[in-house]
């Protein structure tokens, strides 16, 4: 996961508080790919949070520009 990558959560018994709908990583303040939280501002409400990627689907990953 990096940052501009559009995410949704898996479908597990240990994600109902989060948003089922699409999100966009925000920020990724991992150091290495030992941690395991990345930040997702989600479209339904707007809300950033951080999540835990072994929870997270890409969708589409982002792509910079050059």
């Amino acid at each position: 996961m990096q940052v501009g990558d559009l995410v949704k959560m898996k479908n597990t018994p240990h994600t109902p508080a989060y948003p089922k709908g699409m999100g966009i990583v925000t920020q990724d303040p991992r150091e290495s790919k030992h941690d395991s939280a990345v930040y997702v501002t989600w479209f339904s409400s707007g809300e950033e949070r951080p999540a835990n990627v072994m929870f997270l689907e890409a969708i589409n990953e982002g792509h910079q520009c050059k």
